[in-house]
């Protein structure tokens, strides 16, 4: 989570691309396990594209086995939320 955080932190100006992290984290420690909406968040991140991204993807990718046992595939993620 820390390699995320200090990775994406910075990653667009106004932007807290880390803040994914912050929530796995913050959870854990609440409530012992992440929301539904923060799945989301992680899942898409594991399968994000576009260059302003891909620094975070393989990070991402790393959490997942923690938390699942595996990277879940694309089609198990939720569809995004407007």
């Amino acid at each position: 989570m820390a390699r995320f955080i200090s990775t994406m932190a910075g990653n667009r100006p106004n932007c807290d691309d880390a803040g994914v992290a912050r929530m796995i984290l913050r959870e854990l420690d609440t409530r012992g396990e992440i929301t539904p909406r923060t799945r989301e968040r992680l899942l898409r991140w594991c399968h994000k594209r576009g260059t302003l991204y891909q620094r975070g993807v393989p990070i991402a990718q790393a959490i997942c086995p923690g938390l699942y046992g595996r990277v879940p595939p694309p089609e198990n993620s939720l569809p995004h939320s407007s």
